[in-house]
């Protein structure tokens, strides 16, 4: 059973410290990366963990990411489309841009955590994992 924490006696306490950030903590207003902010979380993430706190990370920002990397390409497509009179490209979907910006998320995360030599992973999951008891069991483990 999970339990919320109340305050710092809370978190010494805790085995498991489950963190979930969102677009805007991962984000800047222009939609680039916050370098500045995921650079201090996982700082903060590398300090619980080397305490021997067994720490998980819920981050959202693939689309976010996918959709900057998605645009760069779609400007590129755009020039080059209107110079031989071709059709302008299509605004990509969002999970076209959580496509493209899962693998950037991940390998920044990487790269973050590699500086402290902490290994990180990640598991993708889905309503539909979420929704048959043998799914969530596994998930807990």
């Amino acid at each position: 059973m999970s339990a919320r924490l109340h305050g710092r006696a809370d978190l010494a306490r805790a085995k498991r410290v489950v963190v979930k950030v969102g677009t805007s903590t991962v984000s800047r207003a222009d939609g680039s990366v916050s370098l500045g902010r995921i650079g201090h979380l996982v700082e903060q993430l590398t300090e619980l963990h080397l305490a021997g706190k067994e720490v998980m990370l819920v981050s959202s920002g693939a689309v976010g990411v996918g959709r900057g990397k998605l645009r760069k390409q779609q400007l590129f497509s755009r020039s080059v489309q209107m110079s031989i009179g071709g059709t302008t490209p299509e605004t990509p979907s969002l999970n076209a841009c959580a496509a493209a910006g899962q693998s950037g998320v991940m390998g920044l995360y990487e790269q973050l955590f590699g500086q402290y030599d902490v290994l990180c992973a990640q598991v993708l999951v889905s309503p539909a994992d979420f929704a048959q008891e043998a799914k969530v069991a596994k998930l807990k483990r």
